[in-house]
């Protein structure tokens, strides 16, 4: 049994909390958050209103300090959902305490970060994964499948958004921080950066363009990236819809047999309309990229897996993403 601790309580903690209890082969023994108040609220809330529940701590050591956790539980690994800033130094202490690592993602705010953490996990010998977890979202790992094996040929064009207004569900409201959160850019269009980079590689280029809020910090970036054999891709990333439009993801994929579709809240969420015949709805694994990536995590911890993100890659899409803000100016 794979004895798992959290590390920050707020919605993604308590996202992993649930995933990490219905994960089989392992349990989480302890939770570590420093905000009496944050430990208080019971609910998950976030972006996908469907993990919505409330949580429930029997049997689980709940911890103020993270260095007492580390020292007392008896860990094998801990989820890191803290804000992107304190992902190296709790991911680095981890990894030095002899602890498996599962970080949420971004992997850290830059490149020379991310290069510590990874110096780490190279001393430590033990496994960090970064949690991005569109690469295990259902539809997006049967796009990702379907593009590997050739079903539909080439791909043409690829279009990726995702949209919602300003996060209001951080109390501390450390997002609206680019200095702890990376803004708009790392916090959520990371998400698709790294899909861009998962189907098709480092771009040659990147170009982008973006709006920003009234206090100048950017809200909404649009991304070009610039591959060979004339493809094109582009992903759009939103902090600026109004509050009740809520939140949608999506992507539009153009290939020389089919065409994809996918936009998240409806259901089914994903359709192939093929070059011949009637548009269908393929078959889904059931589950959602949190469930996903923590299984993977548990899988890689067991030794029955090839990881399906190395930490490198998610450094790339740390360098993607940062190129990208920098092109807007």
């Amino acid at each position: 049994m794979i004895k798992v601790g959290i590390v920050g309580f707020g919605v993604m903690g308590r996202t992993h909390f649930l995933a990490w209890q219905a994960q089989e082969g392992a349990e989480v023994a302890a939770v570590c958050e420093a905000n009496p108040e944050v430990m208080a609220n019971a609910t998950v809330g976030g972006n996908m209103d469907q993990r919505s529940a409330t949580v429930d701590l029997t049997g689980v050591e709940v911890y103020e300090d993270f260095d007492k956790m580390l020292a007392e539980a008896g860990l094998d690994a801990v989820s890191i959902t803290l804000p992107t800033h304190l992902h190296p130094p709790f991911t680095i202490k981890a990894l030095e305490a002899g602890v498996h690592v599962l970080c949420e993602k971004p992997m850290a705010l830059n490149t020379d970060a991310c290069d510590e953490m990874l110096a780490a996990t190279e001393r430590s010998g033990k496994i960090l994964m970064i949690a991005q977890c569109i690469r295990f979202w259902p539809e997006y790992a049967w796009t990702k499948s379907a593009i590997a094996d050739g079903r539909f040929g080439k791909v043409l064009s690829a279009n990726f958004d995702r949209l919602s207004a300003a996060p209001g569900w951080s109390k501390d409201s450390w997002f609206a921080d680019p200095t702890k959160s990376g803004g708009v850019t790392l916090d959520l269009h990371i998400h698709d950066v790294d899909y861009v980079q998962y189907l098709f590689g480092s771009p040659q280029a990147i170009s982008a363009s973006g709006a920003r809020f009234e206090n100048g910090m950017l809200g909404h970036i649009d991304s070009d990236f610039g591959f060979a054999d004339n493809l094109s891709v582009t992903a759009t990333a939103s902090w600026m819809m109004s509050a009740s439009y809520g939140f949608c993801m999506a992507f539009r994929i153009a290939l020389e047999g089919a065409s994809l579709v996918f936009t998240s809240g409806q259901a089914p969420a994903l359709k192939v309309y093929p070059a011949e015949g009637e548009p269908y709805h393929p078959e889904m694994a059931a589950g959602d990229g949190y469930s996903g990536e923590i299984a993977h995590f548990t899988a890689l911890l067991n030794g029955s897996a090839e990881p399906e993100i190395t930490p490198q890659q998610a450094k790339e899409s740390v360098r993607m993403a940062m190129e990208a803000a920098a092109a807007v100016g």
